[in-house]
């Protein structure tokens, strides 16, 4: 299913230095691998055995976007060292809410137009949810919310 998807945007194994494994073991977290951007970059995928799996495989694939789509011209200093965390993290979590969506389910996974509905529906209302609990713990705890030592402690009482 996702091969299908890659393959169908002309970007699959070798093509743009992006390769994809799904040797990885089960229960094993998925993640990229930027051996040299944007020339080699590896996916590493535990199989998909539910929704998470399937996030977790577009997450990564997020991150790989950005690297694989770097301008191979720039310095090395530039291209190796100084990609944003920030611009990173905006390109996988876009590419897993991709792999939410109702239009992206039905198309590539096959599911009914119910199911794709709800699918759709669910993940929006968890990531509502999330919203509104970081927004209750930054208002409760203010900025010492984001200091991680400081957010631990009080997680621990």
């Amino acid at each position: 299913m996702v091969f299908s998807f890659l393959e169908s945007k002309g970007l699959i194994n070798g093509k743009h230095g992006l390769t994809i494994h799904t040797d990885g073991k089960p229960g094993r977290q998925s993640y990229c691998v930027p051996v040299e951007i944007p020339r080699d970059i590896h996916v590493i995928c535990a199989p998909v055995r539910g929704w998470m799996d399937w996030e977790a495989w577009f997450h990564e694939l997020g991150h790989a976007f950005l690297f694989i789509f770097t301008d191979p011209d720039l310095l090395i200093e530039e291209r190796e060292f100084f990609i944003s965390g920030g611009v990173s993290e905006t390109f996988a979590f876009l590419f897993q809410r991709l792999s939410m969506k109702k239009q992206f389910t039905r198309i590539y996974l096959g599911l009914s137009r119910r199911d794709a509905d709800t699918v759709d529906l669910d993940y929006f209302l968890a990531f509502l949810a999330s919203g509104f609990i970081e927004r209750w713990l930054i208002q409760k705890y203010g900025d010492i919310w984001f200091q991680d030592e400081a957010a631990w402690n009080i997680l621990k009482k």
